[in-house]
């Protein structure tokens, strides 16, 4: 065997599909959880804010609306609508005619266009 083979045993993964095998435990034995910053976030915003009589998260909630709606930000107007209802979706397809379906013309079809493409554009450079 050469020494860049390497024979590992119970392995989590599938060798062929690289996924991982049911039942696999994802992290070692011993491993801590140790809270996300985002989750210890979230836990403060629900203690009362230093000297007043309402928490964090309303302080939050306010503050927000003051720069929406009094200063006017546009930017966090934007994002707090498309948070609330979704971003606008965008048109991905550029087929807008035929919906996926093939265009056959005849000769005689295709020479029109083409004439009609080709006048259009000619009486355009001669207006300029």
């Amino acid at each position: 065997m050469a020494d860049d083979e390497k024979i590992v045993e119970n392995s989590w993964t599938d060798p062929i599909t690289g996924k991982f095998k049911p039942g696999n435990p994802g992290k070692p034995k011993g491993t801590i959880h140790k809270p996300k910053f985002l989750d210890e976030l979230e836990e403060m915003l629900d203690e009362l804010a230093e000297g007043k009589d309402y928490t964090y998260r309303l302080a939050l909630k306010k503050q927000i609306m003051k720069r929406m709606i009094i200063d006017g930000d546009t930017s966090l107007l934007k994002e707090y609508w498309q948070q609330r209802d979704g971003k606008p979706l965008q048109r991905q397809e550029t087929d807008i005619t035929t919906r996926g379906e093939k265009l056959t013309f005849t000769d005689e079809q295709a020479k029109s266009i083409a004439k009609r493409l080709i006048g259009n554009n000619a009486s355009a450079k001669e207006s300029d």
